[in-house]
């Protein structure tokens, strides 16, 4: 049987529960997971098939080996994603927690250790008095002007080039016509047509509405020429 994401989230509230110094039983999980203690008994009842859980009726709720290794990465994955959101990004507590238990179970192996990687670098160099991290939480903090495909660019404007999203040749391609990251640019054309025509140093350049989607421009602040 594979372990899906409500097994994990069973798991995963066992753990917490004995790690609080309280003892797991079924009432108590139907409580924390707002389900019916039947449903519980239930899910509980396969998990103790698949050799996740130990339980006697009527008795407390046991991680077996298998299941408290499961149950601590899940645990550690929330831990990680919880404190990524809200320490890192400045999200409210409740919203983190909420998009903590949404993203812990759509993450590789992979992925998941990169992030947990990147929140000890943060935590570790903010430790170590690094200057840039506190500019990128001041930075997180008030996301004012964020980066915009450069089809949502208006008129007149003026950006800078931050990033190319796409791959392969055409991401080859549209750096070879300089649009790179730092490079100032101005959106000529009235915005009506499917083509972007923007000013980028001594020349002009025509765009295609997917290239010009590729294109990732962060707005100046001075408006119009």
């Amino acid at each position: 049987m594979a372990i899906t994401e409500r097994i994990e989230d069973y798991l995963e509230t066992v753990l917490e529960i004995e790690l609080e110094g309280s003892v797991p039983s079924v009432t108590e999980l139907a409580s924390r997971l707002g389900v019916r203690k039947a449903t519980v008994v239930v899910a509980v009842r396969k998990m103790v098939d698949i050799g996740l859980l130990d339980h006697q009726r009527y008795g407390k709720i046991e991680l077996t080996r298998k299941g408290r290794e499961k149950a601590l990465e899940t645990y550690r994955r929330h831990q990680h994603m919880t404190f990524l959101f809200s320490e890192i990004l400045g999200v409210e507590d409740p919203i983190a927690e909420e998009m903590a238990c949404a993203a812990e179970h759509c993450l590789d192996s992979t992925t998941e250790r990169r992030l947990a990687a990147f929140v000890d670098f943060c935590c570790r160099s903010k430790a170590e008095g690094r200057g840039w991290i506190a500019a990128m939480e001041k930075f997180v903090a008030s996301p004012e002007h964020l980066s915009i495909p450069l089809t949502m660019l208006l008129p007149r404007q003026r950006a800078k080039v931050l990033r190319i999203t796409a791959s392969g040749p055409k991401r080859t391609a549209l750096r070879d016509r300089r649009f790179l990251p730092g490079e100032e640019i101005k959106r000529l054309d009235d915005g009506r047509g499917k083509d972007v025509e923007v000013r980028l140093g001594d020349r002009t350049e025509v765009l295609g509405s997917l290239d010009a989607l590729a294109i990732w421009v962060i707005p100046s602040e001075d408006g119009d020429e």
